[in-house]
């Protein structure tokens, strides 16, 4: 489908946030999807759906680019639509459409109503913004070494340390060098908070396990059996939360939990939180 010219809007305001934008008006604005992609969620009372896809860079007009997200909503929609929509918001695709401020801000991002999907368009500048934010991020820690962009999911990864990856929440380097600081303190005392997560996954599923296991003919497991095949976690998630670190440390073993993993969140303050 070739471009299309994208409507003038109403508005003259100088906009450098989604919330500067008017309410209760209809505004056209172009944007870059999100590589993440379009999604959706059932809704139990009714079995419609409600879709949404973000943005990360978008604009009115001729006005500069803007690069506070943004999200772009559309409830109660059959399933039929759906799939319509979700072909008209592929990952990092150019498109404009018209949107108005939502009444109800439950989002993480602000929130626009879908009013009218325009289509793709050709626009020189998010082009190139998009290009930009294309090419790989890469940031050389000394102790992770290095960590690489994921832009399809928001976080940074690194090369496989000890038999594990570990995956940094993070939008820019600057919110990565963040998260980096806080890990250091967890990754140098990793022996502790490995030790914690094989404790807590033993005490939260071994009886269950060892039920399947010796249901299956497969013996007598054992604690020390238990252990030995859980091993350490094999993936590492870091994040921050106000202020604090949070991590998810994520198992996995085909003989104890055959395709299934086992995720175990935490905090350097409270521990392990949950299993």
């Amino acid at each position: 489908m070739p471009p299309r010219r994208v409507p003038k809007t109403t508005t003259s305001q100088a906009v450098a946030t989604p919330v500067d934008l008017p309410t209760g008006v209809e505004i056209t604005l172009s944007g870059i999807v999100d590589p993440t992609g379009a999604g959706a969620v059932m809704r139990r009372r009714d079995r419609r759906w409600d879709f949404g896809v973000e943005f990360p860079v978008w604009r009115i007009d001729d006005q500069p680019p803007v690069t506070s997200r943004m999200r772009i909503v559309e409830q109660g929609i059959t399933e039929l639509l759906l799939g319509k929509r979700m072909k008209q918001f592929p990952r990092w695709e150019i498109v404009a459409f018209k949107g108005r401020f939502a009444q109800r801000q439950k989002w993480t991002y602000p929130a626009f109503e879908l009013v009218k999907y325009i289509g793709p368009v050709s626009d020189r500048k998010l082009k190139t913004i998009r290009s930009e934010l294309q090419k790989p991020i890469t940031l050389v820690d000394r102790l992770f070494g290095i960590l690489t962009y994921e832009p399809g999911f928001q976080q940074f990864k690194s090369e496989e340390i000890e038999g594990m990856f570990l995956n940094f929440h993070a939008e820019n380097i600057d919110q990565l060098k963040e998260v980096v600081k806080l890990a250091k303190p967890f990754w140098r005392s990793r022996g502790h908070w490995f030790r914690q997560f094989k404790e807590n996954v033993h005490a939260s599923a071994f009886e269950n396990i060892k039920s399947c296991w010796e249901s299956a003919d497969k013996g007598s497991l054992t604690k020390k059996m238990f252990l030995s095949h859980l091993g350490n976690p094999v993936g590492i998630y870091f994040s921050i939360a106000n202020g604090e670190l949070n991590f998810l440390l994520c198992g996995y073993s085909e003989e104890l939990f055959g395709d299934h993993g086992v995720d175990v969140s935490g905090t350097i303050t409270g521990g392990l939180t949950s299993a």
